[in-house]
């Protein structure tokens, strides 16, 4: 019986999945300079502000999310003390955002 109503449930999780909005909200931003090459990081393309939030908030090892929107680029962090690094790289054209991964608040709304 308790596997029939595990069945039921994630059914009914699936199918209304299509009916949910997502609201990504943030707090505590940064603005700095876009990091050299030897920072590493997992880079996606073509994905707008709210869409990289949401990337980062997938991903339980991401620390920080930037984004560059002059080219809808963003990028995700995963070094820990990464956000306490940029205080030091901050003397450059600040066209990145920056978001701490906790800052980021992410609401799922059912219709």
């Amino acid at each position: 019986m308790a596997l029939l109503r595990y069945f039921v449930c994630v059914i009914c999780v699936l199918s209304v999945q299509d009916q949910a909005l997502e609201a990504a909200e943030y707090r505590n931003i940064r603005f700095g300079p876009r990091q050299d090459e030897s920072i590493e990081r997992v880079m996606l393309p073509n994905l707008s502000f709210k869409e990289c939030l949401k990337q980062c908030v997938q991903r339980s090892s991401c620390e920080v999310m930037g984004y560059f929107r002059a080219a809808l680029f963003c990028e995700l962090h995963f070094f820990s003390h990464f956000w306490d690094s940029l205080a030091s790289s901050e003397n450059g054209p600040h066209v990145m955002v920056y978001v701490k991964h906790r800052d980021i608040l992410l609401e799922v709304f059912f219709i």
